[in-house]
């Protein structure tokens, strides 16, 4: 085979491993840039949004009901990404309980595992990071 069509049959390589300290510098750079940003337009955002009577009330409209079931659909789409993505950091998952016979005590629970998963993650890297 010549050499250009060697060039074209030659499969890529994956990257290699990223070390403790990249990984650290990655999720510093993630947390300190596009994500905090991020939660502080989400928290800005939020405060609009009616809750407890209001909610109930707006929730009779279809003009507020449409709307709010998109993002609660979207929201349980991120949390399950976010609880399959165990494996990435060397973890198992925390899958998302999808019964819909589960009470909200349940899945305040999975949110406080994942959130408690979350800070300890970030912990470690940051540790890592300051090494």
């Amino acid at each position: 085979m010549d050499p250009l069509s060697e060039q074209y049959h030659h499969q890529p390589q994956p990257p290699p491993p990223l070390t403790t300290k990249q990984k650290a510098e990655a999720l510093h750079a993630l947390a300190t840039t596009a994500l905090s940003s991020s939660l502080a337009k989400l928290s800005n955002s939020s405060r609009g949004v009616p809750s407890g009577r209001d909610f109930h009330f707006y929730a009779n409209f279809d003009g507020f009901r449409s709307p709010a079931r998109e993002i609660a659909s979207r929201s349980e789409s991120a949390l399950k990404g976010f609880g399959v993505s165990g494996p990435l950091w060397g973890q198992k998952p925390l899958i998302y309980p999808n019964d819909d016979s589960i009470d909200e005590d349940g899945a305040y629970d999975w949110l406080v595992n994942v959130n408690d998963e979350l800070l300890e993650r970030f912990g470690v890297a940051a540790d890592e990071y300051q090494r």
